[in-house]
C-alpha cells in the first residue's frame, strides 16, 4: 500500500499504481478502473472494498468448516492416545502384582 501511495504522489494514476502494485484480482482492478473513468472513484472503492470483504468472510467461512471436524478428530486420537497409555500402564502394573 506505501508502493502504490508512494506512485501516486509521484503523479501516477491511482488506477496505473494499483495495477503495478499486483495486489488486486481482475476484478477489483476493473471496478477501480471504470470508477475512476466515471469519476465516481469513491463509490467504486466503497463498493470494491464491500465485494473483498465478502470474499474475506465467505473463505474464512470455510476455513472454520474444514478447520472444527480436523480438531475434532485430532482431540479424539490425542484423548484416544491418553487414555491407551494409562491403560497399558493399569494392565503392566497388574501384570507385575501377578508375578
Amino acid at each position: 500500500m506505501l508502493e502504490i501511495r508512494d506512485r501516486v504522489v509521484g503523479g501516477t494514476s491511482l488506477r496505473q499504481a494499483i495495477e503495478a502494485a499486483d495486489l488486486f484480482d481482475r476484478s477489483t482492478l476493473s471496478l477501480i478502473k471504470v470508477g475512476d473513468e466515471s469519476n465516481k472513484l469513491p463509490d467504486a472503492l466503497k463498493r470494491a472494498a464491500f465485494l473483498l470483504e465478502r470474499k474475506e468472510r465467505e473463505a474464512r467461512r470455510r476455513l472454520f468448516a474444514v478447520l472444527a471436524p480436523v480438531l475434532t478428530i485430532a482431540m479424539g486420537a490425542l484423548i484416544g492416545g491418553v487414555v491407551i497409555s494409562v491403560m497399558t500402564a493399569l494392565l503392566s502394573i497388574n501384570n507385575l502384582a501377578a508375578q
